[in-house]
């Protein structure tokens, strides 16, 4: 059986060495963002804000990372993208990519068989 711990371990290390550009600048939120963007499929910037306790400002931040529209000229990661809410037309929401969605597949593996891919 698989310590938990470890399981969880290996996670962290697993997403930051996705950030090639400086896989220490990773903050917890934007983890916790892209599982809760994961869990639904589909949220609003209202649904993040609220479940993350963040103003809209860090939350676009957080999408604008994880995405592909990052600041301070880092690289996006492009795990999520903004689509138009078909139900409101002037609300967004944030899904993931096909590459957000492998990675969280990997992800996924690492947690549920301890497949180490990291």
């Amino acid at each position: 059986m698989s310590d938990p711990l470890e399981n969880v371990i290996q996670v962290i290390e697993f997403i930051r060495k996705q950030r090639d550009d400086n896989p220490t600048d990773f903050p917890p939120q934007h983890i916790t963002a892209f599982f809760k963007i994961a869990q639904k499929n589909s949220v609003t910037y209202k649904y993040l804000m609220d479940e993350l306790n963040l103003s809209n400002a860090s939350v676009s931040r957080i999408v604008n990372s994880l995405g592909t529209n990052p600041n301070h000229r880092k690289k996006g990661l492009m795990w999520v993208e903004k689509i138009i809410d078909p139900n409101e037309g002037r609300r967004h929401r944030v899904r993931l990519t096909p590459k957000g969605i492998g990675i969280f597949e990997q992800i996924n593996k690492i947690v549920t068989n301890n497949d180490s891919t990291a």
